[in-house]
């Protein structure tokens, strides 16, 4: 098998649940037993018929995958207003778990690192203009040794840091490892596939990087410094940074998904090895490298806390000020529609995409999947409305979940014109020419008779298909229509000239050879190449139009 890839494929676009909305919202209140918090008096904004919707719709969401157990909780105008769990601890159904079992949240992580990175922005150890050199003294990467000078930390929490998705999964939970690994393999064979700040690219060491620049900073391990200065003050109770405090305390339940990996993370063309199926928790794994990236647990109560503080604030965890910045645009996940970009390990959309057009709701939101764990975080600031979704197994799609949200939770404006006209194809003699990526080498986009096709020449030589034509999503935005790479995305990026100069995958990307010659031949060899584009964990699928997480 190939190593595990880094890219989920594409949230379905949404489409109309049908559901009996005979009883209105006013006449059917939910009383505070529901609610996840005893006592509290914070009506509903939703009915009994509503919620059963949305648990409907979750457990059908659960049957389309391997989860046997799932959590929902809702926070509305301060509080939890609804606490479910769905499910058993293992397989066999033979004990349920509860609202306070834990799942590992993924990528939500990252949310984690860029607060714990601005509360040291604030303290003044740390600020967001500092290079990484600074930062982490003496760090550099030997295959890009300008990167460290050239790449602040705001690049690193804003995924612009250009670096290609390292994202290792073998055992390795020890507190040391995040700065021995980062100094050591990881500096020596890291590369950066694009000068810092040219775009958003999802990458995983970004934060991993970012983690380790709170660490350098305040000498606490990075484990305690999430654990004291976020969720302690919160009331985040259920949330451990470590897997060995999940499994001393014990409220935790098997996964299903994929373990005992092995594989070298850096060559996307090794071969690799994993178990699939049923993962007990303390088979889980740790990685402390990864773990400011992606390998908090936690429940969805604490989940939709802290998604809560985004929306709410308090001044003695971080300043308004620096919290708005987590929820802002700092870059766009795509040059030509400003309207949907990411914030600091937050993606944040002015609206969105739904069967009837374009929603101009805002929405805040991530996603997380590691290996046999999904997590799924949504906030509609402006209702004061939050939700996490959890699920033990990997990559399940949560789309009918949140299409129930949307029909009954969430009062939405109707649909809209798009903002920008994204069906227009870009003139095809601005987009042909050689790129070259450092580990595919050369990609060619050549015109055929009105079609775009993308050939590479250099692992094709080695012994792999990934040639393909390529089919339009939007303006700039296309799929692999065939080959090894069927459905990886590919977007056209022009540089501050408008000139088109990148092709960019989270995977990839390439750059005009008139601007970087090949610098050396790709590392791919000829063997048995079985790639799984589905088992690329860690962060959220692209393309983000397509309804994101």
């Amino acid at each position: 098998m190939v190593s595990l890839l880094i890219l989920l494929a594409c949230q379905p676009e949404k489409s109309p649940t049908n559901y009996d909305d005979s009883a209105s919202k006013e006449s059917m209140p939910l009383d505070s037993e529901d609610s996840g918090d005893s006592g509290t008096t914070t009506p509903l904004p939703w009915t009994t018929a509503d919620q059963d919707i949305i648990r409907d719709a979750l457990q059908r969401d659960m049957g389309r995958s391997g989860a046997f157990a799932a959590q929902i909780a809702v926070w509305y105008n301060g509080e939890i207003v609804w606490s479910e769990a769905i499910g058993s601890r293992s397989s066999d159904g033979a004990e349920p778990i509860d609202t306070q079992t834990l799942f590992q949240i993924g990528s939500d992580t990252k949310k984690l690192t860029a607060i714990s990175l601005l509360q040291h922005v604030s303290a003044g150890q740390l600020s967001l203009d500092m290079p990484v050199s600074t930062a982490l003294p003496g760090f550099s990467l030997a295959e890009s040794p300008d990167w460290a000078d050239q790449t602040t930390l705001h690049d690193l929490i804003s995924h612009q840091g250009g670096l290609y998705d390292y994202t290792p999964w073998d055992n390795a939970p020890d507190d040391a490892d995040l700065h021995d690994r980062s100094y050591g393999d990881f500096a020596a064979r890291e590369w950066a596939m694009v000068p810092a700040g040219k775009m958003w690219n999802y990458s995983n060491p970004n934060f991993s990087l970012a983690g380790l620049a709170v660490e350098t900073a305040d000498t606490r391990p990075w484990a305690d410094i999430i654990h004291e200065d976020i969720f302690a003050p919160l009331g985040m109770t259920r949330s451990f940074a470590r897997l060995s405090e999940v499994v001393a305390d014990g409220n935790v339940g098997n996964s299903y998904g994929a373990y005992n990996f092995v594989g070298d993370a850096f060559d996307i063309f090794s071969e690799s090895t994993y178990d699939a199926g049923e993962v007990a928790a303390a088979d889980v794994g740790d990685n402390a490298f990864t773990r400011p990236a992606g390998f908090v647990w936690s429940n969805a109560e604490d989940q939709a806390r802290l998604l809560g503080f985004l929306v709410d604030g308090d001044t003695a965890v971080l300043s308004d000020e620096l919290r708005s910045q987590i929820t802002s645009i700092q870059v766009a996940l795509y040059p030509n529609f400003p309207h949907q970009g990411y914030g600091y390990g937050m993606f944040v959309l002015e609206g969105f995409s739904t069967a009837d057009g374009w929603c101009p709701e805002p929405q805040w939101s991530h996603g997380g999947n590691t290996l046999s764990y999904t997590s799924t975080s949504l906030i509609y600031p402006n209702q004061h409305i939050a939700i996490s979704i959890l699920t033990n197994a990997y990559g399940v799609d949560t789309s009918k979940t949140q299409q129930a949200i949307n029909d009954t939770l969430i009062t939405l404006p109707a649909a809209t014109d798009w903002p920008v006209d994204l069906t227009v194809e870009t003139d095809h003699n601005l987009l042909v020419g050689t790129y070259v990526d450092q580990q595919l080498g050369r990609i060619e986009i050549t015109d055929d008779n009105g079609t775009l096709h993308a050939a590479f020449p250099d692992v094709t030589a080695e012994g792999w298909s990934l040639d393909s034509d390529l089919s339009m999503y939007w303006t700039d935005e296309y799929a692999l229509a065939s080959g090894t790479l069927r459905g990886y995305d590919i977007t056209f990026i022009p540089d501050e000239n408008g000139d088109y100069t990148y092709i960019r995958n989270r995977l990839f990307v390439g750059t005009r050879n008139d601007v970087m010659a090949l610098a050396a031949s790709p590392s791919a060899s000829p063997s048995t190449f079985s790639v799984t584009p589905s088992l690329r964990p860690l962060g959220v699928p692209q393309p983000q139009l397509r309804q994101p997480y």
